[in-house]
């Protein structure tokens, strides 16, 4: 009838005329099955509130949404920073989520309790690292949030003055030791 359906009907009707002129009634009987696709979203893991699915296939979307081979569970903790979205099979139709980006992969692991201080924290010029004698002389290294090197420098000492200001506003990182580095999360005003 020429018209767009967005929701199930059994009441349109059509009235088709053939060439004996005889009519024909055609009722249209159309249901329109909903597939819940909406997710939730916990630190790195992502999980799909549609708890009835037939089955579920995780998709990278950087990656053009290609399929995370055996990634199929309700549930999908992401190893890697990136955006990724669920597609859910049920009641015989197909539906994709939205992506959802991920940014947090690794940062908690990177945030080790120690015997290092950094402070203040956020900093607007310098920060101070106060850490025990072994870690006398070890390298500390700043990353930007997208991994790279933009300052270094070691420990002269228990208690270590560095200057940030010639760093812009934003989140670092710091990694301060050779082997057993830690790594602390920094914020420069």
């Amino acid at each position: 009838d020429g018209k767009t359906y967005t929701s199930s009907n059994n009441t349109a009707k059509w009235t088709l005329t053939n060439t004996a002129g005889c009519d024909s009634v055609i009722t249209l009987n159309l249901t329109i099955q909903k597939v819940d696709v909406s997710l939730t979203t916990n630190k790195s893991t992502i999980t799909a509130n549609n708890t009835t699915a037939t089955s579920y296939q995780w998709l990278d979307c950087s990656k053009g949404y290609t399929i995370i081979p055996s990634e199929i569970s309700r549930s999908f903790t992401a190893k890697a920073n990136g955006n990724y979205a669920l597609e859910i099979k049920q009641n015989g139709c197909v539906d994709t989520s939205v992506c959802v980006p991920i940014t947090t992969v690794g940062i908690e692991d990177l945030i080790i309790k120690t015997n290092i201080s950094v402070y203040p924290n956020p900093s607007k010029d310098f920060i101070t690292i106060e850490a025990a004698s072994d870690y006398l002389n070890k390298t500390y290294i700043i990353y930007n949030s997208i991994g790279q090197q933009v300052l270094t420098g070691n420990l002269t000492g228990e208690t270590t003055t560095v200057d940030v200001t010639k760093l812009s506003s934003g989140l670092y990182f710091m990694q301060v030791g050779a082997d057993g580095k830690q790594t602390f999360k920094l914020m420069k005003k």
